[in-house]
């Protein structure tokens, strides 16, 4: 029987989860300190990273904390964007 999209999503938004969990007590929420355009660098880099390595999977297999790091990034910049104002 094949699984629902939410489940799925629910799945990979549980592995970034622990990958938070993971890397928190390492780098103690470093992103708090960043600004909006830090953060979106942040983004960016992430995203440039995993296409370079999509692009030349040839070399090896892309590396699938990536895709993992860019939604955690995504959702830092999103977090500092929406208290941007407060």
């Amino acid at each position: 029987m094949e699984r629902s999209t939410i489940i799925e999503v629910k799945d990979v938004f549980e592995e970034c989860l622990q990958l938070i969990q993971d890397r928190d007590p390492k780098y103690g929420s470093m992103w708090r300190t960043e600004d909006l355009g830090e953060l979106f660098g942040n983004v960016s880099r992430k995203f440039k990273g995993l296409e370079h390595q999509f692009k030349t999977r040839d070399l090896g297999p892309v590396d699938m904390e990536f895709p993992l790091d860019l939604i955690n990034y995504t959702a830092f910049f999103l977090l500092r964007l929406r208290n941007a104002d407060k």
